[in-house]
């Protein structure tokens, strides 16, 4: 209810808005939902990163934020269209593996 209220805008009523702001978080019970939500969020993020697993050609496992970084730049290598020259190259450099 007061975040549909504070949406709503009108000209020379900005220190009114800012006082409904403050008065919906003056409740202590919403400031520690709102902690705890943003406790769980670091926790879902870290523990989604971590999880992130890359192997490269020659075997090498990397976990987490390296992981992620060698993830992309495999994948950066073939970003592009899709024509008859990149995939002959795959085509061969899956036939010489």
């Amino acid at each position: 209810m007061y975040f549909y209220i504070i949406l709503e805008r009108k000209a020379g009523d900005e220190k009114c808005c800012v006082m409904k702001s403050k008065k919906c978080f003056l409740n202590q019970k919403i400031e520690i939902a709102v902690i705890v939500l943003f406790v769980i969020l670091a926790i879902t993020s870290i523990l989604t990163i971590n999880r992130v697993e890359y192997v490269d050609e020659n075997g090498n496992s990397s976990v987490g934020i390296s992981a992620v970084r060698d993830l992309r730049e495999a994948k950066n290598q073939w970003a592009g269209y899709l024509t008859a020259d990149t995939l002959s190259k795959a085509l061969e450099e899956k036939q010489d593996n």
